[in-house]
């Protein structure tokens, strides 16, 4: 007898299922539901196959059905148009009509709905979905006849479940089943004790069950600090914006494609760092929200602390950039100064005031601290400055000063001569060396990079460095923006010792080398063991950022036992192939051949059963699977 197979992300879904979660249920609460985003939509034909998980057994919620009676395993899957369903039922009799039905049940905060499917007779009626008393407009339900029961696959549109057409992560769900014998529901199944708010679980999404494979699991984050749902990114969809202790996360259902998160560690080398608050406002007038910390930063060894607002913004990229600075406070042995900080509006442009505020224990005689010269310095209650506005204009912001008013200067000798203004000085070269010293400054880091690679990556025909430091990328050139800046993102493995190698080349097809990463993601087997994954991911560089064009798995290892797959590039064109299996067979093998990508990973190709080639071509913004 074949012995049965599990994908590695339901065995995943197996250890991380009962450990503490993004938001908020508690412990008594369901354990998440897990539903996978899909390129291509089920071919709905009432017998699930080619799902991109296993079907997951519902638990008991009412009555005691026995194994032949009535047992159900289901799974929810989504594109951006619908959300499937499909179960696999043990029944001694379906009861079609208004009887034997499927729940797809949805909440948004207090907000509950529930979408009733109903299987059709077979050969006399068809099935249906309804939900608040009304037929589902666009839902499709197909039923079949098995030896022990049925099977049933359904479409419910997006459009339908309330609340959506903005938000679809952070969101709570359930999956039931209900058996109808004689005269009444006899049992009941699903994945959480009831269908009540507070009893269902979350709902993860692929990115949100991505990062709670990645980083929340590999470092132990727990819950986070900070929690919003905002317009972020640009298009008509919220995204979670979420903050772990010093990492920066932000994910949502059609950001970057819907199927990986963003991530950053803003910590600083050298320095310890307080985010002291966290809140999410449009202050560049671009009808999206930003990204705005009040940070506090004290240097090892220092009894000195600093203040800091930060404003990230994303642009057309898929990274947010920082594009506001600003030291509002200052604390030593002796005292502190506290700058006040307001936000306003001036002609419908947002607008930043900071004032010098109060100082407590310092003035301008006790006051010795050095000023800060890489963006504008805290304001002293006894300096010259009364305000500062920061007015939005594009990316940037234009400063206008408002000074105190100062003692008449005496006239000036009628005699003196007035001399020549000296010529203007020659703009500076740009200098990539400064350019990296800013970004090592500004980054907190120290030491030599453990990847250094030039290649033309970006903008003009100039020549641009890419470096890697720990998990961080950055990128910078004499010729890239202007000369005068530098472009980073970080990268998703558990620590830098993960990536294997770091190189650039032509993947898009564009004349541009895109920069491509192998490194290795770890995570727990079905017994526990040790499983790792070598991904392959690429990058390409824009003046707004590194987005991640492509990511597969290459590999996936458990001890000496591994399995290998090839990828390949050419011209636009990524072709994934199988490989060989070392110390593994088929049979020995214990997971099951991925169907579509895992937390945004495109399949490794198992080297059995003759798999055909993925392939994937550059579309100017993407590679599709053809």
């Amino acid at each position: 007898m074949t012995k049965p197979r599990s994908s590695l992300a339901l065995r995943v879904w197996a250890h991380v299922a009962c450990a503490s979660v993004l938001a908020l249920p508690s412990m008594a609460s369901a354990a998440p539901l897990r539903v996978d985003k899909v390129d291509k939509a089920p071919s709905l034909d009432g017998i699930p196959k080619e799902w991109p998980r296993e079907l997951v057994k519902l638990g008991a919620v009412k009555g005691a059905p026995s194994a032949t009676d009535f047992a159900v395993k289901g799974a929810v899957t989504y594109d951006d148009k619908n959300v499937y369903v499909a179960v696999d039922v043990a029944d001694d009799k379906l009861v079609g009509g208004d009887g034997d039905r499927v729940d797809l049940v949805l909440a948004i905060g207090s907000s509950v709905q529930t979408v009733q499917i109903f299987p059709g007779q077979p050969g006399k009626s068809a099935g249906r979905a309804t939900s608040k008393g009304s037929a589902v407009t666009g839902a499709k339900v197909v039923e079949a006849p098995t030896k022990s029961g049925w099977t049933l696959e359904a479409s419910i549109p997006w459009a339908a479940l309330d609340g959506t057409s903005s938000r679809r992560v952070d969101l709570k769900g359930g999956l039931f089943a209900h058996d109808v014998d004689g005269t009444g529901i006899e049992a009941t199944v699903g994945t959480s004790s009831s269908a009540d708010a507070s009893a269902l679980g979350q709902l993860w999404t692929t990115p949100e069950q991505a990062l709670m494979d990645g980083i929340v699991r590999d470092k132990k984050l727990g819950t986070p600090s900070f929690a919003g749902l905002a317009n972020v990114v640009g298009d008509s969809m919220k995204e979670r914006v979420l903050v772990f202790g010093s990492h920066l996360v932000v994910l949502g259902p059609t950001f970057r494609s819907g199927k990986e998160y963003w991530f950053s560690d803003m910590a600083v080398s050298g320095s310890s760092m307080t985010i002291l608050s966290t809140e999410l406002r449009d202050l560049d007038g671009d009808s999206k929200d930003d990204i705005v910390f009040k940070k506090r930063f004290t240097k090892s060894g220092s009894k000195t602390s600093r203040d800091v607002l930060q404003v990230y913004s994303f642009g057309a990229s898929d990274v947010p950039e920082l594009i506001f600075r600003h030291e509002i406070g200052l604390s030593n042995a002796k005292g502190s100064v506290t700058n006040d900080l307001s936000f306003s509006s001036d002609g419908g442009k947002p607008t930043i005031v900071i004032k010098p505020g109060t100082a407590k224990g310092l003035d301008d005689k006790t006051y010795d601290e050095p000023t800060e010269s890489s963006y504008d310095p805290l304001l002293l209650p006894w300096g010259a400055v009364e305000s500062q506005t920061y007015k939005a204009s594009g990316k940037s912001f234009t400063r206008s000063q408002k000074s105190r008013p100062q003692a008449a200067a005496a006239p000036a000798s009628s005699a003196a001569p007035k001399s020549a203004p000296p010529p203007p000085a020659a703009p500076p070269k740009p200098d990539a060396g400064k350019i990296y010293t800013a970004y090592k400054r500004d980054r907190g880091i120290q030491g030599t990079a453990r990847f250094d690679l030039s290649g033309d990556v970006a903008d003009d025909a100039q020549v641009e460095r890419v470096v890697l430091h720990d998990r961080e990328i950055a990128v910078f050139g004499p010729g890239f923006k202007g000369g005068s800046a530098y472009v980073f993102t970080g990268l998703s493995f558990a620590s830098g010792a993960d990536i294997k190698a770091v190189s650039l080349r032509d993947v898009t097809g564009d004349k541009k080398a895109e920069v491509v990463v192998r490194g290795v993601l770890k995570s727990k087997g079905p017994k526990k063991e040790d499983v790792e994954r070598e991904v392959e991911l690429v990058y390409r560089v824009t003046a707004d950022g590194l987005k991640r064009v492509f990511a597969a798995e290459v590999s996936r290892a458990v001890g000496e036992k591994k399995v290998h797959g090839t990828i390949s590039y050419e011209a636009g064109k990524v072709t994934l192939s199988s490989g060989k299996a070392v110390g593994f067979t088929q049979a020995t093998y214990p997971f099951a051949q991925d169907a579509g990508p895992v937390g945004g990973f495109e399949p490794l190709l198992l080297p059995w059963g003759d798999p055909k080639p993925l392939k994937y071509k550059w579309t100017g913004s993407s590679f599709d699977k053809q």
